[in-house]
């Protein structure tokens, strides 16, 4: 008999199958688990792709529901919508403030979509009154409804309105009925900018095209570029300029009815400038075509956070360069130069592809690094990550140079597409630009009439090449698509570097024209830098002609009445357009600063300052700059300053300060003036614009615990624009308005002569912290009235009599080209001289101007009929940072 044995087999089969078995469960169960994960992702996109679509035609019943609602009382509409999203419930709910932020969007109140049993959430802009309210029913049925007003009818409309809700389905949209007293619905803000990645050194286009009125027109587009709650712009269309880093830029627009809505978008500004500048290079390149171009650093102390070596501050590191050459061909590089003479910036180190020469604005050196790249460039081109991050500081610029292209002698007219990735405060940047080599640049476009070449109305290109071909699209009262040829191209006049052309648009005696640049080409066919792809620049102007019209400096001159508004070609303001302002002349003006970047004398008595420190630039009032005053910075205008104010005189200023003084006058701040606290004359002082403790502004002699003093009696260091007039007399009488009011008034100790000559500085004191606008130094005192008027945030002016062949009458109309800024107006009567005499025998009704170039009716002069004819024209202002502006107006018969 064989012995028995245990059968090894059939335990090996039982493991086998034991091992199998658990194998196909953890097999299965990470199939499952992998299926599932899949799975609830696709549920995620449909319940996001339907919370989506009913989130958006909810947020449409919703609009149109407060619509109603401001047509005349109380309205309830009730919706039915999908009840459920891929099985899951879902939860509704209006919402507001940051709530309703996004990465896209910013808005003051949105629809909220959210799934109960999902982490998937849906937000809805939405642009309704806080009136609104949104009921769940149940089942999909939601009650959407706006109680009436205070003083409105209370009626009611009640509609039951089932929706069909389906991925890439449409919609059934039954029309709503009407509730009686219909009002105003208002319009709808949207925008776009465009470079898509704006640089600080490109004018960024913001265009509001998009905005919507659905039942009216939108009169005014007002943009506010820093967030502050102030506009900084208007206009449809508007360019700017903004420093680097992040941007909140907010639209407003507003209906023929008043009616606003806001929108709210983020933007991210690069700091590295690219200097258009791209361009073939034989050096270096081994006989081979190489390109080079320049880009400088744009950040500086006050955007950077940190400060670099050596003390130098605004550091950035580039880290990539992205070289995207667009033509197939140019598909691989090679460097291998052997000497000082052939290689890139004459050194025989530099035999990397990418070459980049750093030119130090505060160093004697030049820095090169060098990086050897793969040679091939695949489709989409080759981004270069640099073994040696390159440091640029404030205002230092990098040469690079990119080489060479294998096989390609002559790279003109060859497009690149270009892209540097860096780094700043630990933050990722990039600019990126698309170019060709040789290129023309647009420097300047505008739109001139009467220029006389060829045309009534011409354009006006300044490029820095010559140009062979321009395309301008034309609007207004001219149409169609302006393309130049070789005959009507005209080159006007040029120098190195630049070249400005007349480019005839079309005869037109009165209207708008309107004029976007969108093609301008080199002699090549190579479209320019400015112009290349969707950009175009944009200008406008509007023409009046005829014997009716004021526009120039002489037709403002003339005028019979001229109080408060002024057109004088100083600062920031130009010699053919009027706004609020004050004059460069008057009696006993000795000095006048406007302080509109710098520290001109307007008045033509010599006082022209000079910085010292670190002065800065700011909002003003009506609509200009200011100098702003950090606390160790002045302006030095020479010592007849102390000449005028130590005697009979007067000192008149905007102020804007947030900083208060001290009770001891040798330490307190001031405007100008002087203390000398030396032995034996430790009491000898004048400081005009003495700032107290408690924001009290006031004239002080003496020294001491602030010695003798009149002081305002109420405070300005509030943080708000404030209007001050000081008035010292040779007998110590002291006069102290603000705003207008005389806030106080008294008698101050005698004071020595003594010589200062700075503003924003009391010698021998402390500096002004704050913003300082229109400084106006007079030898002599002004009046109460005087100081009322010089506060003023009006003025008004009456044009001289024009006269013609051609008679007006009950079909006159007015056109203008004005900017009217929110707060602000402007208001004409037309006056009729029927015989002659230089009396107004007839005055239209009162024309309150819209910002723009339009027109309006003249109404009120009856069925008479002049060829004699003057303006009244008022401005007004409920700020005093800004003011209405008027370029032109004029009279015409409307056939």
């Amino acid at each position: 008999m064989r012995p028995e044995y245990p059968d090894d087999r059939a335990v090996s089969t039982q493991l086998s199958h034991v091992f199998g078995i658990a194998m196909t469960a953890l097999l299965i169960t990470v199939i499952l688990t992998g299926a599932a994960t899949h799975v609830q992702n696709q549920r995620s996109s449909v319940v996001q792709t339907q919370l989506d679509t009913i989130g958006n035609r909810l947020a449409s019943e919703i609009e149109r529901v407060d619509a109603l609602g401001r047509q005349g009382g109380t309205v309830s509409v009730e919706t039915t919508v999908q009840s459920t999203v891929s099985g899951q419930n879902y939860d509704v709910q209006l919402a507001a403030g940051t709530a309703c932020d996004t990465t896209n969007f910013h808005t003051d109140s949105c629809l909220v979509l959210e799934a109960v049993s999902m982490p998937v959430t849906t937000r809805v802009p939405l642009n309704v009154s806080d009136r609104v309210r949104v009921e769940n029913q149940g089942r999909g049925s939601y009650l959407l409804s706006v109680a009436a007003g205070p003083s409105e009818e209370r009626t009611l409309a009640r509609v039951n309105r089932p929706l069909r809700i389906g991925v890439g389905q449409s919609f059934e949209v039954n029309p709503f009925g009407s509730v009686i007293d219909a009002s105003n619905r208002p319009p709808i803000a949207r925008f776009r900018f465009s470079p898509g990645v704006p640089r600080a050194d490109v004018p960024i286009e913001f265009s509001a095209t998009r905005s919507v009125d659905a039942d009216g027109d939108i009169v005014a587009y007002k943009w506010d570029f820093d967030a502050d709650g102030t506009f900084e712009a208007l206009g449809e269309n508007v360019e700017r300029e903004l420093d680097p880093g992040p941007h909140r830029i907010r639209l407003q627009v507003e209906d023929d009815d008043g009616a606003t809505s806001n929108v709210t978008r983020y933007l991210r500004v690069s700091g590295l400038a690219y200097e258009s500048d791209l361009s073939a290079t034989a050096d270096g390149s081994g006989g081979q075509g190489a390109i080079n171009f320049t880009v400088t650093n744009h950040w500086n102390s006050s955007l950077v956070d940190g400060p670099g070596p050596d003390d130098e501050t605004g550091e950035i590191e580039l880290q990539e360069i992205l070289i995207d050459p667009k033509d197939d061909s140019l598909g691989d590089l090679d460097n291998e130069c052997d000497n000082d003479a052939e290689c890139p910036f004459g050194n025989s180190a530099n035999r990397g592809e990418v070459v980049i020469n750093r030119t130090a604005a505060a160093r004697d050196e030049d820095d090169q690094y060098n990086q050897n790249v793969y040679r091939d460039i695949p489709e989409g081109g080759i981004i270069v990550e640099l073994d040696d991050p390159v440091s640029l500081f404030e205002d230092e610029s990098a040469e690079m140079w990119i080489g060479g292209f294998v096989g390609a002698s002559d790279l003109d007219d060859t497009e690149f597409e270009i892209g540097i990735r860096y780094t700043v405060d630990g933050q990722t940047n990039s600019t990126v630009f698309t170019d060709v080599v040789g290129s023309p640049n647009v420097e300047e476009f505008w739109i001139r009439a009467g220029g006389g070449f060829g045309s009534q109305v011409e354009g006006m290109v300044v490029a820095d090449r010559k140009l062979g071909r321009v395309e301008v699209e034309r609007g207004g009262d001219l149409s169609g698509t302006y393309s130049s040829g070789s005959l009507d191209l005209h080159l006007e006049s040029s120098s190195p570097g630049e070249y400005v052309y007349a480019l005839p648009l079309g005869d037109l005696d009165t209207g708008i024209v309107k004029a976007n640049l969108t093609v301008a080409e080199g002699t090549g066919g190579v479209p320019a830098f400015e112009t290349r792809g969707p950009k175009s620049i944009n200008r406008s102007i509007v023409i009046l002609d005829g014997p009716y019209v004021w526009g120039t400096a002489d037709d403002w001159d003339n005028a019979t009445l001229n109080d408060r508004v002024v057109h004088d070609s100083v600062g920031d303001r130009t010699a053919t357009q009027v706004q609020i302002g004050y004059p460069t002349q008057a009696p006993g003006l000795a000095g006048y600063w406007p302080l509109d970047g710098s520290p001109t004398d307007a008045s033509g008595n010599g006082l022209t300052g000079s910085e010292d420190g670190d002065l800065g630039s700011g909002l003003g009032v009506f609509g200009s700059r200011s100098y702003i005053f950090d606390g160790d910075s002045h302006l030095n205008v020479g010592s007849d300053l102390g000449d005028v104010h130590t005697s009979d005189s007067s000192l008149a200023m905007w102020v804007q300060t947030s900083s208060p003084g001290s009770w001891w006058l040798d330490s307190t701040s001031g405007l100008t003036g002087f203390v000398d606290a030396s032995w034996p004359n430790i009491d000898d002082a004048l400081v005009w614009g003495a700032i107290d403790d408690t924001g009290q502004i006031g004239i002080s002699t003496d020294g001491g615990f602030l010695g003798s003093t009149v002081e305002s009696g109420v405070a300005i260091d509030d943080g708000q624009w404030h209007h001050v007039v000081l008035t010292y007399s040779d007998d110590g009488s002291v006069d102290v308005f603000v705003d207008g009011e005389l806030e106080g008034s008294g008698t101050v100790d005698d004071s020595p002569e003594s010589s200062f000559s700075a503003l924003g500085l009391v010698s021998g004191a402390e500096h002004y912290e704050g913003k300082l606008d229109e400084v106006r130094s007079y030898d002599r005192t002004l009046s109460a009235e005087e100081a009322e008027e010089l506060s003023d945030q009006s003025g008004q002016l009456d044009t001289g009599w024009k006269s013609g062949t051609q008679p007006l009458g009950p079909n006159a109309t007015l056109q203008y080209n004005a900017e009217i800024p929110s707060s602000t107006g402007i208001n004409v009567t037309v006056l009729a001289d029927t015989d002659g005499d230089g009396d107004a025998e007839y005055e239209s009704d009162t024309i309150d101007l819209e910002d723009g170039q339009r027109s309006a009716p003249v109404d009120g002069l009856g069925n008479t009929t002049s060829t004699r004819f003057k303006l009244r024209i008022r401005f007004h202002s409920e700020t005093p940072i800004k003011t209405p502006v008027l370029r032109q107006i004029g009279l015409r018969e409307e056939l």
